[in-house]
């Protein structure tokens, strides 16, 4: 069990044009192979539990095998984490906001500004669909 999570600021470009910003898929930024991806938006709710949905914080969910990359594409939220030494809320905010969450660390969602956009990549693929509330 590692319970490793760190926010980190994502490479970011800026130009007259446009404000790109980069996670690389390697050790330093995400250090797992991508099995699914998805995409947090038009959240009408302040919390999600366990990037899944529905519920409260305090219901965050826990992933005894499974990594993911966070990226906080619009707007804001806060990450919630407990890796076994308390809780902690992180907030990410675009453009460069990120986070990686390792094995074994409950997360949750809570927050979210109204143009809120969360990109999620994790390691692992869902046997099924989950409830979403």
């Amino acid at each position: 069990m590692d319970h490793d999570f760190r926010k980190m600021e994502l490479k970011t470009v800026c130009n007259e044009k446009a404000v790109y910003s980069f996670a690389d898929l390697n050790e330093l930024d995400i250090p797992f192979k991508i099995k699914r991806i998805y995409f947090i938006q038009d959240c009408l709710c302040q919390s999600m539990n366990g990037l899944h949905g529905g519920g409260h914080v305090a219901e965050q969910n826990f992933h005894k095998e499974g990594e993911k990359f966070l990226i906080m594409a619009k707007g804001k939220c806060t990450v919630v984490i407990d890796n076994g030494n308390g809780k902690e809320d992180v907030m990410l905010e675009a453009p460069a906001g990120g986070m990686y969450i390792g094995n074994c660390v409950l997360c949750g969602l809570k927050d979210f500004s109204e143009d809120a956009l969360l990109i999620v990549a994790s390691s692992t693929r869902l046997a099924c669909t989950p409830n979403f509330r």
